[in-house]
């Protein structure tokens, strides 16, 4: 077995995707960040609040399910602060090639205790992503819908970027073009009371009382004005042993009303048992100019109990992970067993799935 296991390793097909498959169908894996936040949201003060992060996860073979939420504690109870509902399905890659589809859908409150405020918005977007060693890129349209803003054109958005692997750390550049029209203001009927007032009579001299009066005055509006432009953001993300870092910079030019404005924030992981994790982020939240959600800041602190899978941010699903060991030895330490233990260190992916002539070709998933 260990002859014929080294003469094919030259065909061997190694498949790690952010996509778990096994055989049977859709793995389902569920996790929840437990902790604390401290939060500002434009101008308005500092506050504290605990909250509650559950994620839910169905993995097939070329699609995934996912919906989380961000449910924060106020005086009224627990409220929903972010949730978000995601689609992916992307087939086999062809060669160095890969096409995917996405649907994201998003609810976000702009105040963190006013539910009234949410703001809905959903994404449609497919792109071509192209792999060369430990590096690729991505060109893809997109369109987005928001309910904050009056309308939207029907033209497809660019998205662009690129990737690449320096060992245990992943590095990546994209460009998102939105488009959007925004500051207008619908015709409107203002009312306006006037205080109670008295005058007195020219020729009687008697004082004469005038009640509170109610003035209309029309508002006949302005037209909204078409705004187009692109966020630039870098990521990187390094992982090794129970400890991984993500990191985020963007730029986001000045539309409409919002200045220019740069970003940062970043998240750190630290396992503390098989399924519990540290959790610590900050920094700044980009403002979703399409969505009408403000920049914000933030400082978290928490416990995520979550599978190994789902214990790290997930990777743009254009970024297609590539194996950082492959190791074959005997399994148990004995030279002379029949069986051998295939390792396989692919820090980004959701499962590991290895085939060859060995096992007709068939995929076999490999146990985390």
């Amino acid at each position: 077995m260990r002859s014929l296991v080294r003469a094919q390793l030259g065909r061997l097909l190694l498949a790690a995707t952010p996509l778990a498959a096994t055989s049977l169908g859709a793995q389902i894996s569920a996790a929840a960040d437990l902790g604390g936040v401290v939060h500002r949201s434009g101008a308005d003060l500092w506050r504290s609040t605990s909250r509650v992060d559950p994620a839910f996860r169905a993995d097939g073979r070329w699609a995934q399910a996912s919906v989380d939420a961000d449910v924060w504690g106020g005086a009224d109870g627990l409220r929903l602060q972010r949730g978000t509902a995601d689609l992916l399905a992307a087939p086999a890659p062809f060669g160095p090639f890969r096409f995917t589809v996405t649907a994201h859908a998003e609810r976000t409150a702009m105040s963190p205790f006013l539910e009234r405020t949410a703001q809905t918005a959903g994404t449609l977007e497919s792109a071509l992503s192209l792999r060369i060693g430990d590096g690729g890129g991505w060109l893809g349209l997109g369109t987005e819908r928001g309910s904050a803003i009056d309308s939207m054109s029907a033209r497809p958005l660019l998205r662009a970027g690129l990737w690449h692997r320096f060992g245990l750390t992943t590095v990546s550049l994209s460009a998102e073009s939105h488009r959007a029209r925004l500051g207008g203001r619908p015709p409107a009927l203002h009312y306006y009371t006037l205080s109670p007032d008295s005058s007195r009579d020219s020729v009687s001299g008697a004082w004469i009382v005038n009640g509170p009066r109610v003035l209309a005055i029309p508002d006949s509006g302005s037209p909204s004005r078409p705004w187009q432009w692109s966020d630039l953001q870098a990521r990187v993300g390094w992982s090794a042993g129970r400890v991984s870092l993500d990191g985020r910079v963007g730029v986001q030019p000045k539309v409409d009303m919002a200045p220019r404005s740069l970003w940062a924030r970043g998240v750190a992981t630290i396992g503390l048992a098989p399924r519990l994790s540290l959790i610590v982020g900050g920094g700044v939240q980009p403002s979703a100019i399409w969505l009408g959600a403000p920049s914000s800041r933030f400082l978290s602190l928490g416990l995520r109990v979550a599978p190994a899978s789902l214990v790290h941010p997930a990777a743009p699903p254009y970024v297609r992970p590539s194996a950082a060991s492959f190791v074959i030895r005997h399994a148990d330490g004995d030279t002379t067993a029949t069986s051998y233990v295939v390792a396989v260190r692919v820090p980004d992916a959701r499962a590991v799935e290895i085939s060859g002539d060995f096992n007709g070709w068939h995929p076999l998933a490999l146990r985390e």
